[in-house]
């Protein structure tokens, strides 16, 4: 996507340019696109639009005409134009935006110029300047924004315009220049700069008589209009025409003065000479923020408009290289501002930041003010100050500022001049271009790491240096500390270091080396807390969250939600806590970097009392239940029954339970990434029900999203926390649920569900769990049918179901009644087995549980009675196979794609091999042994009967392998049989008697008679 804006309002996607026709609309695209790539609010975009009157429906409208926009852009260039909570984002590069492409190209010629290489800048500017195609946003309604940004865009015209005129009169092009700046001067008369590169050019074309009536023309405007001399370059280029002696053509040493600030400079006379230079020593190893960088010189470096200086503000906590990026970025513009570069730290964070006052008593002093004459209010310091730099290119650099009150006397008056600012606070006060610093990318900070230690101990110990910077948050400071205390002690690895800082409650003590220290960094923005902000921020230190919505907090300290946001916007602007945007269902989500974390937790250890720590905690862990609950009633899926335990829980708040009803699915995914550090830290806080109750509520979920680590990784977690904690009834649950897992045949051998499953049972009859005992039973049967003890299975299934119709319970029905269906296709009764998997499908079909559906297809996909039910099955195949996939749910899609291929084979369907390869596949990627199994079973059998005997052998072989894996006696017996029947058409009598030989065994075992018989038949064939 491309916009062009200098000219009326057009996009393009490649295929040619559009415009937009409807006005409001262009209003809209305008300012989204000037807002390059960043959030718009839909108040900024209320305000620009209707100004201090909107009417009641102003937010409505502004959806409206963003629909109507994406409609208009089309498909492809619709989706750029993206919802950014609390607003709208146009997703474009820099470079597709006109507008950057003429700033960044007239920045690059003013480079070239500023170098003496005028060819090369004549023909930048040239370029820039080719990109207009009429006046900046000529169709778009005069909104502040369009307007401010039309005017700055034709002042920057202008002044390239200007820019590539000196080039060219440097070149020697004067002849060619003549009429354009007489056309300038025409449209600008009062611009002193045209007028003196017109008279330059006409006096090295020999009209020095034209020359000087240019000069006496301005002379009698600027008298008649402004009752002024003209600046003194023009006076003395004109008395250089007299004499006829040979101006100097081309770019003015700096830009031409305005007589108007004549008088204040006169007041004053310097008593020293040449330009302050009052920056810092840059860092010999500064590392990189490249894009940083270049988006700072860019703005400070383009014009700001006609009234309007470039202001930059970095703002970022303390320790992420503020001060370090403006003062490289500020040696690096020393030839851009040759006039000055001003640099003062204001030590805004500290209780007794520096006095503006006091400040612009040095700042006049560097200018070159008599001691004896400077003023002595600060009203009047500043104006003197501004009256100084007037017509002066500096640099002002106001490092660690606190407020606006304090920086706005020390702001020059003029466009000549720019600012950089720093501060530890978010700042609103300024219109300004602002940049958020983050920690560095991991590759700068092990190249910095590597700058002060020396590349080859990096190079030699690269896991450590990993750990060190990984340990020190990616944050400039503590790198240089670590890296310094390392560069100071030769005789210590790297490994001694890392090992050093794994410790968190010393880290910060690590961290710290004569004047340098995270710690002491940090404490400065948190004493310029208020109390309330202390204590929310001492809170949050005592989660390990990645990140958190306002609902956290708030449960925590027992206020609303909106009270939490209000002091959580008191962190940001502190810097103490970052914005991480909104999560799936529109709330904030926010996060503290981990040395600050770490430093929030010492306060709260230090200044609040144990009690007051854990029912902080309590109350976040019962919050996260309360919120899980929720959700998980609203999941169309079942792993299991529910069973409660006694965690405690906190009281549902209305309007963010109608958030979680809307989307119960989008709450589990913006805390997914938590659960398992939520369920760590309520263990480690001896909350083990809590632990294990989240775990629970987050099953379903798990099941219906196919996270399958997730679900491991989390209740394995929450297992081992309540076998600590003695607490039988929550080991037995996530026992149960590990056994649900186990079935999809993630990580599943029978004796560990058997073995979970008889613990559990046990500890639900203790407990009096009756729907915990019907699931467990379930488990403890379904693992003797994989060990062929079908005898003890059905008295399982014969209690199960007992039990789970005399209450109702159709989930243990539904697997009662496939586990039937197992055991009588296993022992040869596919008749039986296929009655048993319609009830089970149907029950299951009716409490919504795909699982369960897809355990029953199975059993009616291996046993299908008649073509009839062959062509029923294959229609609920599919159907579930695409319901699987719009669920991204590969696993389970792979056993139905098995399943169809198994029916596709014995009923000569096509796609019978393709769905076996893709269910293959993804059984791979999970790891299951016994899908994998079955499937190479089957693809052996497939090309045993197209007569591809070595690719038979192979897969079958591998089948057998697999099988004994998996555990399932009947997959290995039906395995060996398809291999004997494969050894033997192949001509291997001995292989194939003795494949055929352990088959017959196995299913003499089973008691499966038919197959039996067949085995039989193969051994005396």
């Amino acid at each position: 996507m491309r916009v062009r804006l200098l000219g009326p309002i057009q996009v393009a996607d490649g295929a040619g340019w559009t415009s937009i026709r409807a006005p409001q609309q262009r209003a809209v695209l305008a300012v989204l696109a000037l807002g390059e790539g960043r959030t718009v609010t839909v108040d900024r975009l209320v305000d620009e639009l209707w100004g201090d009157r909107p009417p009641g429906s102003a937010p409505n409208t502004i959806h409206a005409y963003v629909m109507r926009l994406r409609r208009v852009l089309g498909a492809d260039l619709g989706r750029r134009l993206v919802t950014s909570s609390p607003g709208y984002r146009l997703q474009i590069d820099a470079q597709d935006v006109d507008t950057c492409v003429f700033d960044r190209m007239v920045t690059e010629g003013q480079a070239e110029a500023a170098a003496g290489r005028w060819e090369p800048a004549s023909e930048r500017l040239g370029r820039a300047l080719g990109l207009w195609y009429g006046t900046a946003l000529a169709d778009v309604p005069a909104i502040p924004a369009v307007t401010a940004e039309r005017a700055r865009l034709e002042q920057c015209r202008l002044t390239a315009v200007e820019a590539r005129l000196d080039a060219d009169l440097e070149l020697g092009r004067h002849a060619e220049v003549v009429s354009e700046l007489e056309h300038l001067l025409t449209q600008n008369p009062l611009r002193e700069n045209i007028r003196r590169q017109l008279m330059l050019a006409l006096s090295a074309c020999g009209r020095r008589a034209e020359a000087l009536e240019i000069y006496r023309r301005g002379r009698e405007l600027f008298a008649e209009e402004l009752g002024i001399e003209p600046a003194q370059e023009l006076r003395d280029l004109e008395r250089a025409i007299l004499r006829d002696d040979r101006p100097q053509s081309g770019a003015s040493p700096r830009p031409a003065r305005l007589s108007a600030h004549g008088a204040a400079r006169e007041s004053v006379r310097p008593a020293g000479a040449g330009s302050p230079f009052m920056l810092p020593p840059d860092i010999a190893d500064f590392t990189g923020r490249g894009d940083q960088i270049q988006q700072l010189l860019s703005v400070l470096t383009r014009d700001g408009g006609p009234t309007a200086r470039p202001i930059t503000v970095i703002c970022g906590h303390g320790g992420i290289g503020k001060t370090a990026l403006a003062v490289h970025v500020a040696h690096r513009l020393r030839t851009r501002f040759p006039d000055g570069q001003l640099y003062v730290d204001l030590h805004g964070a500290e209780q007794e930041a520096s006095d503006p006052g006091q400040v612009l008593a040095r700042f006049l002093l560097a200018l070159g003010v008599d001691h004896r004459v400077l003023p002595a209010g600060v009203e009047e310091r500043s104006e003197l100050y501004r009256a100084l730099l007037a017509q002066r290119r500096a640099l002002v650099v106001l490092d660690n500022a606190s407020s606006e009150r304090q920086i706005r006397p020390l702001l020059p008056g003029s466009p000549s001049s720019a600012v950089l600012v720093t501060t530890r606070r978010r700042v609103r006060w300024l219109s300004a271009h602002t940049m958020d610093l983050d920690a560095l990318e991991p590759d700068t900070a092990r190249l910095l790491l590597a700058k002060i230690v020396g590349t080859d101990r990096v190079s030699s110990e690269p896991a450590a240096a990993e750990t060190i910077i990984r340990h020190c948050g990616h944050m400039p400071l503590a790198i240089r500390i670590a890296g310094g205390r390392l560069a100071a002690r030769a005789h210590w690895t790297l490994a001694r270091m890392a090992t050093r800082l794994s410790d968190e409650r010393q880290r910060l003590d690590e961290l710290s080396e004569d004047d340098m220290a995270v710690r002491a960094s940090l404490e400065l923005s948190y004493a310029a807390l208020e109390p309330t902000s202390r204590l929310l921020f001492r809170s949050l230190g005592l989660l390990e969250v990645s990140s958190f919505a306002a609902w956290v907090p708030a449960a925590m300290l027992g206020i609303t939600v909106e009270q939490a946001e209000s002091r959580l916007d008191s962190l940001i602007d502190a810097q103490l806590l970052t914005w991480r945007g909104t999560d799936a269902i529109s709330l904030n989500r926010y996060g503290l970097h981990d040395l600050v974390r770490l430093y929030a937790r010492e306060r709260a250890e230090h200044e609040d009392t144990t009690h007051v720590r854990a029912e902080a905690k309590a109350a976040a862990f019962g919050e996260w239940l309360t919120m899980a609950e929720t959700a998980d009633g609203l999941i169309p899926e079942r792993v299991a029954a529910d069973v409660r335990g006694s965690a405690p829980r906190r009281p549902a708040d209305p309007a963010l339970t109608r958030l979680v009803q809307a989307d119960p699915f989008a709450w589990f995914d913006s805390e997914r990434s938590n659960l398992a550090t939520v369920i760590a830290q309520a263990g480690a806080a001896g909350l083990d029900e809590s632990a294990w109750e989240l775990a629970a509520t987050a099953a379903n979920y798990f099941a219906y999203r196919g996270l399958y680590d997730d679900w491991r990784q989390t209740h394995e977690l929450a297992k081992r926390i309540c076998g600590r904690a003695d607490n039988r009834l929550g080991e037995a649950v996530m026992l149960r649920n590990l056994g649900c897992l186990r079935m999809t045949g993630v990580n599943a051998p029978s004796r560990v569900v058997m073995r979970g499953a008889e613990t559990a049972l046990e500890a639900f009859r203790q407990a009096g769990e009756l729907r915990g005992q019907i699931d467990t039973l379930f488990l403890r049967g379904y693992a003797l049918r994989h060990k062929g003890e079908f005898d003890r299975a059905l008295r399982d299934a014969e209690e199960g179901m007992t039990a789970a119709t005399t209450i109702g319970y159709e989930l243990g029905q539904s697997r009662f009644w496939y586990l039937r269906a197992v055991i009588e296709r296993e022992r040869g009764h596919d008749q039986a087995a296929a009655g048993h998997a319609e009830l089970s499908f149907q029950l299951a079909e009716h409490s919504g549980t795909i699982h369960d559906r897809i355990l029953a297809l199975w059993e009616l996909a291996a046993t299908p009675a008649d073509p009839i039910s062959a062509e029923r099955t294959w229609d609920r195949l599919h159907a579930n196979v695409e319901l699987c996939r719009q669920r991204g749910e590969r696993l389970l899609e792979a056993y139905l794609l098995l399943a169809t291929g198994d029916l596709a084979r014995s009923f000569q369907y096509e796609g019978a091999r393709e769905a076996i390869e893709r269910a293959l596949r993804a059984f791979e990627a999970y790891g299951v042994p016994f899908g994998r199994a079955v499937g190479l079973r089957r693809l052996g059998e497939l090309d045993h009967a197209e007569r591809r005997l070595d690719a038979a052998l192979t897969n079958l072989m591998a089948a057998v392998e697999l099988s004994v894996q998996s555990g399932s006696m009947f997959e290995q017996a039906v395995s060996l049989k398809a291999l004997g029947g494969a050894h033997q058409a192949n001509g291997d009598e001995d292989a194939a008697r003795a494949a055929c030989d352990r088959a017959l065994a196995l299913f003499k075992r089973l008691g499966n008679d038919r197959e039996t018989q067949e085995v039989t038949g193969l051994l005396t064939s």
